[in-house]
């Protein structure tokens, strides 16, 4: 009992320090119109505009939307969205998260830096999964998760280093840091 205590006690502060932001995810279109992917894109990067939402590392604005939309009709959407971005997006789901972007700027949160990191972006089925490869179980944007974080995750050097003992935290990333330099890699 005296070990959980301060096991207890720390998961709590970490989770009363991590202000978390969140958007709504759901698999229902209330921004964009039903249809055709690239009708889609296309109304959302007129609503998008200049405001830049950082999907796992890629800046992802109006005019970067209006050239996916604008990909030729001959060349396949997909492979043209993946080549641009350099990930693996599942572009029906990308849709879904698009709207639900649109909802949030509604409801003032337009020109808030959104970040959306590469593992929350595969957990939450915007980009594949492993699961969706090798065990035939896709995920599904809005389906496991009502929610999805939009905050810049913190750098581990915010977070006091974990000791010997501690439970897996934000503090292990603290403790052994990887190395920044290209040399010290």
């Amino acid at each position: 009992m005296r070990r959980t205590l301060p096991i207890l006690c720390t998961l709590l502060c970490i989770a009363a320090d991590s202000q978390l932001t969140h958007i709504d995810a759901n698999q229902t279109l209330e921004q964009l119109p039903e249809g055709a992917p690239r009708e889609q894109l296309a109304k959302a990067a007129q609503a998008l505009g200049d405001w830049s939402i950082d999907f796992a590392g890629v800046p992802i604005d109006g005019a970067r939307l209006q050239r996916w939309a604008d990909c030729p009709e001959n060349e396949p959407l997909l492979r043209f969205v993946r080549e641009d971005t350099g990930r693996a997006i599942d572009l029906d789901d990308f849709v879904f998260f698009l709207d639900d972007v649109l909802v949030a700027g509604q409801a003032d949160r337009r020109g808030q830096a959104f970040t959306v990191t590469s593992g929350r972006a595969r957990s939450a089925g915007l980009l594949v999964h492993p699961d969706d490869v090798f065990k035939d179980k896709p995920r599904q944007y809005g389906v496991r998760s009502k929610t999805l974080s939009v905050d810049a995750p913190q750098p581990p050097d915010s977070y006091p280093p974990a000791i010997d003992g501690d439970p897996p935290s934000p503090g292990w990333s603290a403790r052994f840091q990887n190395p920044q330099d290209r040399p010290e890699m």
